[in-house]
């Protein structure tokens, strides 16, 4: 009934980012007599909208594949808060950009989530070359390059309407003060520094367990859902391929050796028997 659930639950979210990945496409298209004049953006737009027909191709013939018969939902018409705020009719190429870059941010957060439950279902390499997994890393990937490209030449295309508009820069800062406006220039290097002053979203601190699988070589050894495993081997956990690799170099039969901290914040050894 759980695996049921679980597929079920994978199939529909597959079917889900089929139909943002069109809704994308279509954005795209809309754009594009907007950014005739701009041949930054034209050629970014020509680029995403390979990448966004792409997706939802290959998304859409895996789903068929492994789940023929899921429907794909209504694609809903609400008009983003953007547009609506940001005067869409007067800047048409910004507002669109931002609802695009808005649309492909939700992807990216879509293919993390469906990347978790098609693990989960063992859909992915542990499975062979023929898995879904693969498939949303690619997309997941290509995705966040698209926000990171439409963010990129944002600032500059609001710097075109001022312009188109006569509204010249009156930043009294060194350099626009003698007329090298750096409005646009800064403004990606704040979104920079910003970014990167969030930190990482990954941070190699040792495994947070979550509820170890039912009558697994973890379970059965002790540990608990709220342990941080620390080190394997009496190697500090530094990455994930690092702790992969040393589990698999254990034979069948062989002690694995974990060190955890308990939530209370005692260590302590747990010992894993290789399946």
């Amino acid at each position: 009934m759980k695996d049921t659930q679980s597929l079920t639950r994978l199939h529909s979210h597959m079917a889900a980012l089929v139909v943002l990945e069109q809704i994308i496409d279509q954005r795209i298209k809309q754009l594009m007599d907007n950014a005739a004049h701009d041949p930054k953006v034209t050629a970014l737009l020509e680029d995403l909208e390979k990448i966004s027909s792409a997706h939802g191709q290959t998304l859409g013939a895996r789903l068929h594949s492994v789940a023929p018969g899921v429907s794909l939902p209504e694609p809903l018409s609400a008009t983003s808060p953007l547009e609506v705020f940001f005067d869409s009719a007067r800047y048409p190429l910004s507002t669109g950009l931002l609802s695009l870059q808005t649309l492909f941010h939700q992807a990216v957060i879509g293919y993390s989530v469906l990347m978790v439950l098609a693990r989960r279902a063992a859909d992915s390499s542990v499975r062979g070359s023929d898995n879904t997994d693969d498939i949303l890393l690619q997309h997941l990937r290509e995705s966040a390059a698209a926000v990171q490209q439409i963010v990129r030449l944002l600032p500059g295309v609001v710097v075109a309407e001022l312009e188109d508009e006569g509204q010249e820069c009156q930043c009294t800062c060194p350099s626009c003060g003698v007329g090298i406006c750096l409005c646009a220039v800064s403004t990606r290097r704040m979104l920079e520094i910003a970014w990167a002053d969030a930190g990482a979203i990954y941070v190699p601190e040792g495994i947070v367990m979550v509820l170890p699988r039912s009558g697994s070589p973890a379970a059965q050894a002790g540990l608990r859902k709220g342990d941080i495993v620390l080190a394997v081997d009496d190697k500090i956990i530094e990455s994930l391929p690092m702790l992969q690799e040393t589990i698999r170099n254990h034979p069948t039969g062989e002690n694995i050796r974990l060190l955890a901290r308990r939530e209370s914040g005692e260590q302590t050894e747990i010992v894993a028997k290789q399946p």
